[in-house]
């Protein structure tokens, strides 16, 4: 076994690109005032930085981590939470307990809502529908795809 050098990132931000899925999710959540559906209490010793862990579960949301045991790797693992979240490493447990005592509503109602704000803001057209010609595999069937004309 051999040793590797340590290197110290002073700025998660210099490793995330510019055009990144994370820098967009930071730049609406802080103009759409998703910080109203956070409830404070003040009894108890302090915890994790409430803002970051909205950020946390969002996030995870929105990249299809769903499990409290996702979240929790994805915070210790994944460079873009981390610069998020100024790298707290909650565990399941803390993620769990702050979903159930610090949220005024449900995890889906705050995505919901983001959305609307986003195609509030950009303007979007949600009157037509687009479907492409993708398969959709209904069974776990090699011959039972679903096509787009059938869907028609």
């Amino acid at each position: 076994m051999y040793a590797k050098q340590l290197k110290l990132p002073l700025n998660l931000g210099i490793k995330i690109p510019f055009d990144s899925e994370a820098r967009t999710f930071d730049e609406v959540f802080y103009k759409s005032g998703v910080e109203k559906y956070l409830i404070s209490k003040d009894k108890g010793r302090i915890g994790y930085n409430l803002v970051s862990m909205l950020k946390l579960v969002l996030f995870c949301n929105m990249i299809n981590i769903y499990s409290l045991r996702g979240m929790e790797s994805a915070a210790r693992n994944d460079i873009r939470l981390m610069w998020l979240t100024d790298e707290i490493k909650p565990s399941r447990q803390a993620i769990g307990n702050f979903i159930n005592n610090y949220l005024s509503k449900s995890i889906d109602d705050i995505f919901k809502e983001i959305n609307n704000y986003i195609i509030k803001a950009d303007n979007v057209n949600t009157d037509i529908l687009y479907i492409d010609g993708t398969k959709i595999e209904s069974k776990a069937n090699k011959y039972t795809f679903v096509w787009r004309g059938s869907v028609d």
